[in-house]
C-alpha cells in the first residue's frame, strides 16, 4: 500500500487480473454497492524490472551531490 494506492508486482498478469477480480468481490460481500478499480501496468520484455529496481533508479537521483 502506498499513498496513493495498491502496487501488485507478479510475472503473471492472469495473477494480477484474479488478485484484482478478487477484491473487487470482497468489498461488494462487504456492502459496498460501487467500486471503481484503475489499473495502470507496466509490462517489460526487454529487461527485468522490480518496484525496488524502480525506487533505486530514483532515488539515485533524489540523493543531495
Amino acid at each position: 500500500m502506498t499513498p496513493m494506492g495498491t502496487i501488485l508486482e507478479s510475472d503473471s498478469i492472469d495473477k494480477i487480473f484474479e488478485a484484482s477480480k478478487r477484491v473487487i468481490e470482497a468489498v461488494h460481500m462487504m456492502g459496498v454497492k460501487r467500486v471503481e478499480t484503475i489499473l495502470k501496468i507496466d509490462s517489460r520484455t526487454d529487461k527485468k524490472s522490480t518496484l525496488e529496481g524502480k525506487l533505486e533508479s530514483v532515488n539515485k537521483y533524489l540523493k543531495p551531490k
